[in-house]
């Protein structure tokens, strides 16, 4: 079971290259060739992990503006969703962008999409675009997301995943 496991994963990395890089976000490049955040390398592979087993569905690829638009409407329907949660001023992540926004931080109860990174990674929430599209389509539940590594919160101080996971 392991050695089929390990198979998938392999397989998943040397198939979908491709979903590593962004169509609106080509020119942007990690330091160093290191991640972002800690973890957001691993949770880019589990996506593609998830996405080669079925345990969600593929993103259809988009590029250029049309990506860019729908990433931000994900990003509004996401950020409703753990507005109801009862979870605001929190940083949201698209570790395979990587793009950054806000909730709440700026502005309370408004979402904003496309920002300079934080100085403080303090209570981010970390996901995928194809993540992101199970999450909002509803094929996958938060505490799924969380025990398959499709989302990720970098330092919780404020009990994110408790609030998510709960309701």
């Amino acid at each position: 079971m392991k050695k089929d496991k390990l198979s998938l994963f392999i397989a998943a990395l040397l198939f979908s290259c491709s979903a590593l890089a962004c169509p609106f976000h080509m020119s942007m490049e990690y330091d160093d060739n290191s991640p972002v955040l800690p973890g957001t390398m691993q949770l880019v592979l589990a996506g593609m992990y998830a996405e080669q087993t079925g345990i969600i569905y593929p993103v259809v690829t988009l590029e250029g503006i049309p990506a860019f638009q729908r990433a931000s409407w994900w990003l509004n329907l996401f950020s409703r969703k753990i507005e109801k949660q009862g979870v605001s001023d929190v940083y949201i992540l698209l570790a395979d962008v990587p793009m950054w926004s806000s909730y709440g931080i700026n502005n309370e109860g408004r979402l904003e999409v496309d920002i300079n990174p934080p100085a403080d990674y303090a209570n981010t929430i970390m996901l995928t675009h194809v993540g992101l599209q199970a999450i909002i389509e509803g094929n996958i539940s938060m505490q799924e997301a969380f025990d398959n590594n499709i989302v990720l919160i970098h330092q919780d101080q404020n009990k994110i995943k408790e609030k998510l996971i709960t309701r």
